[in-house]
Parts: structure tokens; C-alpha cells; sequence
């Protein structure tokens, strides 16, 4: 069956994954791409999930034989496996061409549109769903979450429902209807546009005017705020800032500025003197211009709050749990870790951000970790290993890591990076 792409040898279409962007231009889906279907007997359904690394992780069932698992992202418009292999596994063959480009805005990389693939929970059913597959895993996610990941459960899925994100508890409900008790509710409104939801939250970088800025709400972002200053003139990067990667993408790592946000509104509620993630790429701006964001508020603000997304009504619900005062938890080491080895077990540094404590203590690019502080590194997850240079000022960190075959210790004190 033919889909709704334009007439082109390829083309390009814009998702966001996480701090990702996947370039398109177009609506790929075809009639047949309906999302999840709930019986008919009920009124909602639940999905648990798994929270890693400020990643939301849910299973489905594929073909109604084989759990996968995804990750649930607000802020992308179509579904998409990053695992080939498990579509040509069951036959499934590869369909029109794309080419998408890398996080750099210049390297193409190319996907393929996969048509009538049957996706499902314990409730919830898209028997014919379209989606596209890239050629290789550009994403691999294992790095950074420490679990093999097959795609990414977007939009297109679950927009014909009203969604529940409850981070406490951990699972994703989907309602026909708005729910009854509302009242510890803070309510306001969202714009849908391409299945993604907007909503318009005043930011004050400076501690001057603020800016009603228009930001995407991205359940696959694992950071809190993000601006895209090429967005609009008003919009700056602080001069107190620093440069380093601040997202994972295709092919790549985002460079971007980490510098401190006077405040951001929600609804009723205001956070302040957060650190926020900065990008000042001309060339992204103009890959976002059909929408006119200004940002992204991701996760570690998100997964303050228990959210509802109406976007049959074009409004968000927003309770703010017992963690949405807390300080803003961030890495206080200068230290970004990756998993690689055939188990995903080996903790190697990305990462050095200049002049932080780990750098100044003479950690590198490539170092293998094998022990922090008492702990040996198999006995660690990437979270827990992030917690551990989250603490507070002051705490001392030890070292032990491989170099060249050579087994260095290293020692520092967690200090603010920004």
C-alpha cells in the first residue's frame, strides 16, 4: 500500500530522541497507522515501565511473541527501530528509502520505512502499525542506559488518548476519557502540533525580562531544560556558562553550554537557579523552524511532577511530587561515562569536562574504571555510578582505573562545575 511521503528519492523527516534529532520533513503514516487500540470494554489501560538514566524503558510485545523494549518519547512523531535485525528476523522487508541526518546537522545516515508491524501490551494493540527501522544502530543506546533497547515508542502510538505519566509509580496509563479527580491539578494549555506536544513557559536566563518561551514536552530528553538560542534574538547564552557535549545523538554527541537559568515556570510552578543545557546551532534552528520551539523540557523536570497530557483537548495537568523543590541533582565530578565490552559492563569515560575536578586530577578520555571508591565496578550500574558524582561539594572520590594497560589511582573532591 502506497504511504502519504511526497514524491522525492529521499526524504527528510524530524524526530527528537532524548537530545536526539532524527531529520524529516514529512508525515510517513499510512491509513493503516492507527496506534494502540484499547477493547472496547474499557476505559483505560496501564503500562509499567522502567526509569534508567532519566530514561522511561517500556516493554511491548512484537509480533505477539517477543518483549522488546522501547523507549517512550513524547517528543518524537513515529515510532522507530533501532534494531534492524529483529525486522528482517520475522520477515518484515524493508520498504522506501530516507536519509537522516546526524546530530551535526551534516552526516546522512539512512532508515527505511517498515509497514503492518503488530506491536501490543496486556490491553493495548496496533496490529498494523508503520514505522521506520534504521540501517544500523546509529543511537545504541546501551551506552547510556545500560540495557538493550530496541526503538523508540513515539506519538503515533498513543495520541488518540489522554496520558498519564506517573514517575512515583512508575507506569503510563491511557484514559478515553479526562479522569474525575483533578483538583491537586495544576492545569494548562498545550499546543499539538505533529502529535508533539508544546507548551508556552516564561524562562528569565538573566534575571532581567523573561521570555515566553515555546518548549516541546520530551519524555526521551534526559536532561531538564533545554534552549535553542538561534531560536530567537531575545534569547542568550549566560556569560558564566560551560562548553561541553550535552545530549546524545545520531552518529554523535550534541556540543552545546551548561550555564545556570534564573527561572523557569510551569503552570503555578517556578524553578530557580537551575542549570540549563544551551545550543547555539544555526543550523538546528533552522531544522526546527516549522514549529518555532524554543526548547525542550525534559525529564529531570518532568519526573517532578505527575503529568497528564490531554491531547484530545489540548491541555496538561501537572502535580508536583515531593522531590519538585528538591535541588537540582547534577554531576559534580566532570565526568561523563559510557558502557561498552560484549556485556555492557565496562565503564569507560567519554568525557572530561576542562578545569573540573576530574580533570585537574589527570582522569582522561578512554580511562576504564574498576573501582569508586570501595566499590569495584562490576558491582555498579551507570545510575549508581552517576549518583556517586551527584553528591555533595566536598565529598571525596577515589579512582581506580586502566590506562594503557596500566593501572592507575586517582583522588578528587565533587566541587560545582557551573
Amino acid at each position: 500500500m502506497e504511504t502519504s511521503f511526497t514524491q522525492k528519492k529521499y526524504t527528510k523527516l524530524m524526530l527528537s530522541i532524548g537530545c536526539m534529532f532524527i531529520l524529516l520533513n514529512c508525515t510517513f503514516l499510512s491509513a493503516q497507522s492507527i496506534g494502540f487500540l484499547m477493547p472496547k470494554n474499557k476505559i483505560s489501560a496501564k503500562i509499567p515501565f522502567e526509569y534508567i538514566n532519566n530514561f522511561i524503558i517500556i516493554e511491548l510485545s512484537f509480533n505477539q511473541s517477543l518483549p522488546l523494549k522501547f523507549v517512550f518519547d513524547t517528543g518524537a512523531e513515529n515510532t522507530l527501530f533501532t534494531k534492524r535485525e529483529v525486522l528482517e528476523l520475522f520477515g518484515y522487508e524493508l520498504g522506501r528509502k530516507f536519509t537522516v541526518l546526524g546530530s551535526d546537522m551534516k552526516t546522512e545516515l539512512t532508515a527505511y520505512l517498515v509497514q503492518k508491524v503488530h506491536l501490543s501490551t496486556d490491553l493495548l494493540k496496533a496490529p498494523s502499525q508503520d514505522v521506520l527501522v534504521l540501517e544500523e544502530d546509529y543511537i545504541d543506546f546501551e551506552k547510556f542506559i545500560g540495557i538493550q533497547i530496541h526503538g523508540i515508542a513515539a506519538a503515533d502510538l498513543f495520541k488518540r488518548y489522554i496520558v498519564k505519566i506517573d514517575y512515583q509509580q512508575k507506569e503510563i496509563q491511557l484514559y478515553r476519557k479526562l479522569p474525575k479527580k483533578l483538583s491537586k491539578y495544576q492545569k494548562a494549555p498545550i499546543v499539538i502540533e505533529r502529535s508533539k506536544p508544546y507548551l508556552n513557559a516564561p524562562i528569565n536566563i538573566d534575571g532581567n525580562v523573561s521570555f515566553p518561551a515555546k518548549l516541546l514536552i520530551d519524555t526521551g530528553a534526559d536532561l531538564g531544560l533545554l534552549v535553542n538560542v538561534k531560536s530567537d534574538s531575545s534569547l542568550n547564552i549566560p556569560p558564566n556558562n560551560l562548553p561541553c557535549n550535552i545530549g546524545i545523538g545520531l552518529g554523535g554527541y550534541l556540543e552545546g553550554y551548561l550555564a545556570r537559568v534564573n527561572a523557569l515556570e510551569i503552570a503555578n510552578y517556578r524553578f530557580e537557579n537551575l542549570i540549563g543545557s544551551f545550543q547555539n546551532d544555526t543550523e538546528l534552528a533552522n531544522s526546527i523552524s516549522v514549529s518555532k520551539r524554543n526548547g525542550i523540557v525534559g525529564n529531570r523536570i518532568l519526573d517532578r511532577f505527575t503529568i497528564i497530557i490531554d491531547y484530545l483537548d489540548e491541555h496538561i495537568y501537572l502535580k508536583g511530587t515531593k522531590k519538585w523543590q528538591k535541588a537540582y541533582n547534577y554531576d559534580k565530578s566532570g565526568l561523563t561515562f559510557i558502557l561498552t565490552g560484549i556485556r555492557r559492563r565496562d565503564f569507560i569515560i567519554q568525557q572530561v569536562i576542562e578545569n573540573s575536578s576530574a580533570d585537574l586530577a589527570g582522569l582522561k578520555r578512554g580511562d576504564k574504571l574498576k573501582r569508586i571508591n570501595a566499590t569495584p565496578s562490576f558491582l555498579l550500574s551507570l545510575s549508581t555510578l552517576n549518583h556517586k558524582l551527584s553528591r555533595k561539594v566536598g565529598k571525596e572520590i577515589k579512582l581506580m582505573i586502566i590506562r594503557d594497560g596500566n593501572l592507575l589511582k586517582k583522588k578528587f573532591k565533587l566541587k560545582e562545575i557551573i
